[in-house]
């Protein structure tokens, strides 16, 4: 979509699902611009420069909300990264022993290090759905879940990180309004890049990373959070309001917001929103989503000749801009490693912090190589890519037992 001089030319970055990268024109230099300009903590002086960096965080508040479907600003919550977005949602809500929380089958670390760690400690109960072979979650289960007693949680990646199987959010939020049960919903892999309706569709608590698809810098994210909602503060001191008072504001979002902000990165990941906001999310889901088809059908070809599988979804519709592939007889990091030495492709190997979702897709516990995709991948990189893959595919084991020898020439 964009050719951009942050980017080397020799070399394919097909890690977005970690991080997005190169980022789009206007962010670096907003963090730049912030840092020689302002310098100044909000809230913490009535001066020009502190007044400033206010309006620019009520700013990026305001996009956020827009951009994900929330009505509210001030009930943006700025985080480190959608991690903790996630742990300030879940202890926010102060569960207690027998509290029943319903997960999805593959969620990420981010929600199940937590939980299991309340599980321990706290005697929270931790129910996970069950799923078909593409990972998508099981709702006909989840409405029968959601009728037994104690669920105070639903909690769900909207899309896997592994498999890219995008869960149907609103009919999962239908089925948890009507229950009257909170849904918490992990978009580390969707928001920017497919559209998000977050109050429309019955999300309680919506978790998201600036840095992924929003394209902000790294140490960003946010915890969006209904209007009929409420949490615990998770962290507590101070918030440049109400200082003569020795209690943490209950008013949003400095209820859930302490210390000084991450101005730096927020200064660039407002720049993102708007660039974002001028490209349309549209337009970056069918970008996306052409490059993904022409990856996955190559894909499935290399898959007829028994030199690799792909994991997830089959349609392209129902899937982010993910694809996980098993090479038989390579290493996942072994694969990867062959993939930069031969063409400088960087992708992720392994386990990508979801046992769960390598659990469903039958690569426990080696791993895959996951490609991922992102607004300014091009369709130059998505053929040199193919090419690399097919080579390393090549050079496995199973792939040259399965090759008939030639015949010699007489």
């Amino acid at each position: 979509m964009l050719n951009d001089p942050q980017s080397s030319p020799n070399e394919i970055y097909l890690d977005h699902a970690a991080t997005s990268f190169p980022k789009p024109p206007g962010v670096i230099e907003a963090v730049v611009e912030w840092s020689r300009r302002l310098g100044a903590s909000a809230g913490r002086g009535d001066y020009p420069r502190a007044v400033e960096t206010g309006e620019m965080l009520r700013e990026c508040r305001v996009r956020l909300a827009a951009l994900l479907g929330y009505s509210d600003p001030d009930r943006v919550i700025f985080t480190l990264n959608c991690t903790d977005a996630l742990t300030v949602a879940l202890r926010g809500l102060r569960l207690r022993s027998g509290d029943v929380v319903i997960v999805g089958p593959t969620e990420h670390n981010s929600v199940m290090r937590p939980l299991n760690a309340m599980a321990r400690e706290e005697g929270v109960r931790v129910e996970r759905l069950p799923c078909d072979a593409e990972g998508f979650a099981d709702l006909e289960a989840l409405e029968r879940a959601l009728r037994g007693n104690r669920v105070r949680l639903v909690a769900l990646q909207h899309a896997s990180n592994v498999l890219g199987a995008l869960q149907d959010i609103a009919a999962a939020g239908s089925l948890c309004r009507a229950a009257g049960v909170p849904l918490l919903v992990d978009a580390a892999q969707t928001a920017g890049g497919i559209e998000i309706r977050g109050e429309e569709w019955g999300v309680t608590y919506l978790a998201v990373p600036g840095h992924k698809g929003l394209q902000g810098p790294l140490g960003t994210g946010a915890l969006l959070i209904a209007r009929e909602a409420d949490l615990e503060p998770f962290r507590m001191g101070g918030t440049g309001s109400v200082s003569e008072e020795e209690e943490h504001p209950r008013h949003y979002p400095d209820r859930l917001e302490a210390g000084s902000h991450n101005a730096f990165g927020l200064a660039g990941l407002s720049a993102a929103l708007r660039w974002l906001g001028e490209q349309g999310i549209g337009t970056i889901r069918r970008h996306e989503k052409r490059l993904i088809e022409s990856f996955l059908k190559e894909c499935f070809a290399l898959e007829k000749e028994g030199v690799l599988r792909v994991t997830g979804p089959r349609d392209f519709e129902r899937k982010s801009p993910v694809v996980a592939v098993d090479i038989p007889g390579i290493d996942p990091k072994e694969a990867a490693r062959r993939l930069w030495e031969k063409d400088r492709i960087m992708v992720r190997p392994g386990l990508h912090c979801a046992p769960g979702a390598h659990r469903v897709a039958g690569t426990w516990p080696r791993g895959s190589v996951r490609f991922s995709l992102g607004p300014m991948t091009t369709e130059e990189e998505i053929s040199r890519a193919l090419d690399a893959l097919r080579s390393v595919a090549a050079s496995s084991e199973v792939s040259k037992r399965a090759t008939p020898p030639v015949a010699a020439r007489s």
